[in-house]
């Protein structure tokens, strides 16, 4: 997104979180006509909960469709972000039919990237294990350890954890610390 659009869209949200729906409604829409992926996200949750207009499931699946359709694009075209949020939206079912290989796959794809916050996804499916995705301790290790790397917060409280396990008393102490001076609360207990 350039910023011609961010600025755009802080407005829009300025005016959604302020009440001025008319206003927000006509800045999201504009943005979505542009591809502004976030822009569909916002238009499908007003119309879907009718947040200061009248419920709309058809407006708001059209804005969910649209939203879709413009992760996929990017996606397609490589946009990391774009692979992490579609993943997203595809393991949990959220606008598409749930499918848990197609999420592991954008997941790999942004992962492999460099995307910190796939690595950190990636490393949790592999923790837990699904259908999809067979649960393996190394592997989990393995993107656990690239998303803390790339300072992804979760990642590094967890995987400083791991490194307290094993007896890494100073390494483990700085991820953690990092994890805290990044906000993740978790890290205020250890």
């Amino acid at each position: 997104m350039n910023t011609t659009y961010d600025a755009v869209l802080d407005k829009a949200k300025s005016a959604y979180e302020s009440n001025d729906i008319e206003n927000a409604i006509a800045l999201f829409t504009y943005l979505a006509q542009k591809g502004v992926a976030k822009a569909c996200h916002y238009l499908g949750i007003i119309y879907s909960f009718g947040d200061g207009v009248l419920r709309d499931e058809q407006r708001a699946e059209k804005w969910q469709k649209m939203l879709i359709d413009i992760l996929q694009r990017h996606s397609d075209d490589g946009d990391t972000d774009a692979m992490y949020e579609l993943a997203k939206h595809y393991l949990h079912g959220d606008f598409v039919i749930r499918n848990g290989n197609k999420a592991k796959t954008l997941f790999f794809n942004a992962a492999n990237r460099h995307h910190a916050g796939a690595q950190f996804q990636l490393a949790m499916l592999y923790k837990v294990g699904t259908n999809s995705c067979p649960a393996d301790h190394d592997l989990y290790l393995y993107w656990l350890m690239k998303a803390a790397y790339n300072l992804q917060a979760e990642a590094m409280y967890y995987y400083g954890l791991e490194l307290m396990r094993s007896n890494k008393k100073q390494a483990s102490e700085w991820f953690i610390q990092e994890a805290r001076m990044k906000g993740f609360w978790l890290a205020d207990f250890v």
